[in-house]
């Protein structure tokens, strides 16, 4: 969708969490948690501005 850099750090961040069970997991709780809100109140657009759902 355009956002794959974003999806990259995400991954890094949640297995440098994994590893170090350190900030970074909770980074990527917190992170992840934001995504899910942006996704059930409809604001979650692509790289294009264009609304995903």
């Amino acid at each position: 969708m355009g956002y794959k850099q974003i999806g990259y750090i995400q991954l890094g961040i949640f297995i440098a969490g994994i590893l170090l069970l350190d900030l970074a997991s909770l980074v990527a709780v917190v992170w992840a948690l934001v995504d899910a809100i942006m996704i059930f109140t409809d604001k979650l657009t692509d790289s294009n501005g264009n609304k995903l759902i």
